[in-house]
């Protein structure tokens, strides 16, 4: 019998975990193969190639980000070829069964962990009454509608990290891990709170699967544990194990309930060395504790924020932080409270998510009590609540739009973090006044995404002295010159000051200023950005204005 496991990924540098479990744990007397595609690849190539692979059973791991996908190749698959079993499985299949069953041209669905259970399908899926954990046919209703893996059994198998056909791949691609499965918070809008109580991986599996890792060309890791830190002490000596055994040009990359951490993690992180690099993802998604209370989600944002600030001092582990906009009894004003706590944390990125109504979330089911409106249509995202009208979804749209191509880049960071600090303006505020003309013309160039800041700036604040700094920060986006956005003119004296430095310095020679531009097009911006990016000379200059002062 062959059978293909498949998906649509959102990029190539994504792999998909759960089909090469299922590789792995396949008996010996069925032919299986594994051919990934992407969402932007051609529907009708892909349907080709699957059937080119003449297959029994195609399994398809399913998501909110390629379901529309798949529903269309179902169809297609089951037109031309009738004979072809299908099964889906994934988190977007696995709460609602019946309504893949009655809107996809399907077979069979596979609810829950599926490593064992999907070959007791495939080696009964003639049979029109079958009783197998987690899998749905139209003619059968398992006794047991979601299927719970025994981990212990799973590490029986070889793991699936490092398959033959992913080996000349491995570096460009993200790795995936998982070393726990389910959630210690009951989070009512999330999937992972559906699943029970966490189960871990055996700390020797982990770190053979590390070790494998580490000598492997895999450079992005990333954990796929909904939180990482739900045992501390394993924590600390994975984390341990990691930074005493990883090259230096891997990444690790972990979820992570900060305001838990344990005070010997947090010391060991705090004086780690930086390299291999730890990035933390923090799920804050709200400081407003009624909404917290509402969706079941319990952090101490003081503890949490102590605990950012202690990591952030050494500056060795990058920490990313996640807002949620929509969650019920948070209305425009709260989130903007929100945004400008959790902004002033200063992480590394903050992540602006909006409120999607999942299949089988407690908040699905509650929507309408909440006024909840939202696409019907993956991914389920919200229009409206009862404390957020559209026009307020669309303001908190526009700032995120402004947050993610401005600072999260990063592009303009540090403009915005003085224009913020200087002149105390919220940061929701300005990301909403920058993102207005942003968002609304989608700028591809990025001299007129600052020709735009500019303008902004100037028409709603009348801020004209960090022109300079913004400068700074557009030209250092590239290494040779570019269109300006403003002239800007200095004295000879002091261009003439700075060309000496550098040329008796031997920082810079006539020939590296004629590459940068310098003297063909007297770009005076461009001089001095040079001069600050070497940083060989002991005093570095900052332009204002019409004068570049000495700091």
């Amino acid at each position: 019998m062959n059978v293909l496991l498949t998906t649509l990924n959102a990029k190539f540098i994504h792999k998909n975990l759960a089909l090469r479990y299922l590789y792995q744990t396949a008996p010996k007397d069925i032919n299986v193969s594994i051919k990934e595609y992407t969402i932007k690849d051609d529907i009708n190539n892909i349907i080709t190639n699957i059937l080119s692979y003449s297959p029994d059973v195609v399994g398809f791991s399913t998501y909110i980000w390629n379901v529309d996908y798949i529903k269309d190749i179902c169809k297609n698959i089951k037109e031309i070829n009738p004979s072809v079993k299908i099964v889906l499985g994934g988190p977007e299949v696995s709460f609602e069964p019946e309504f893949f069953l009655d809107n996809f041209a399907i077979d069979a669905v596979s609810c829950g962990e599926g490593e064992f259970t999907i070959w007791e399908y495939v080696q009964n899926c003639n049979k029109i009454n079958i009783d197998i954990p987690g899998i749905f046919t139209r003619a059968s209703k398992p006794t047991i509608g979601y299927s719970i893996v025994d981990l212990n059994e799973l590490e029986k198998y070889d793991n699936p990290y490092f398959l033959d056909f992913d080996e000349k791949d491995m570096k460009n691609r993200y790795l995936y891990v998982e070393t726990s499965r389910g959630c210690p918070y009951r989070c009512s809008y999330c999937l992972s709170s559906v699943l029970g109580k966490v189960r871990l991986f055996s700390t020797d599996y982990i770190k053979r699967v590390l070790d494998q890792i580490f000598e492997s060309d895999a450079k992005q890791i990333k954990f796929l544990d909904r939180t990482f830190n739900v045992d501390k002490n394993r924590a600390l000596e994975l984390a341990r194990y990691i930074d005493e055994h990883a090259r230096e040009d891997q990444v690790f990359q972990f979820e992570i309930m900060a305001e838990h951490l344990s005070d010997e993690l947090i010391e060991y992180l705090s004086n780690r060395k930086e390299l291999p690099r730890f990035r933390f993802e923090i799920g804050i998604q709200t400081t407003n504790v009624n909404a917290l209370k509402e969706i079941s989600r319990y952090q101490n944002f003081d503890k949490l924020s102590e605990v950012i600030q202690k990591l952030r001092k050494n500056n060795n582990c990058e920490m990313h932080v996640d807002l949620i906009a929509g969650l019920p009894l948070e209305d425009l004003d709260s989130f903007k409270n929100s945004f400008d706590e959790v902004f002033h944390l200063h992480a590394h990125e903050l992540q602006l998510g909006f409120l999607k109504l999942l299949r089988g979330t407690l908040m699905k089911k509650n929507s309408l009590d909440y006024g909840m409106t939202y696409d019907e249509h993956a991914p389920y995202e919200i229009f409206e609540t009862k404390w957020m009208s559209k026009q307020d979804i669309h303001e908190i749209h526009t700032a995120c739009y402004a947050l993610d191509i401005l600072y999260n880049k990063p592009r303009l960071r540090k403009t915005i973090d003085t224009i913020i600090n200087v002149y105390s303006i919220s940061p929701f505020e300005l990301f909403y006044k920058l993102g207005q003309d942003l968002y609304l013309n989608k700028y591809n160039q990025i001299d007129l995404i600052f020709k735009s800041v500019l303008n902004t700036l100037d028409n709603a604040y009348k801020i004209s002295n960090v022109v300079g700094m913004l400068n700074e920060e557009y030209y250092q986006l590239f290494k040779q010159k570019t269109k300006r956005i403003i002239d800007f003119k200095i004295d000879d004296e002091y261009r003439n000051s700075l060309l000496n430095r550098l040329f008796d310095s031997g920082i810079a020679s006539k020939n590296d200023l004629i590459n940068y531009g310098v003297f063909a097009e007297g770009d005076n911006c461009m001089l001095f950005v040079l001069y600050n990016k070497l940083q060989s000379y002991p005093k570095l200059y900052r332009i204002y204005e019409d004068k570049i002062e000495e700091i």
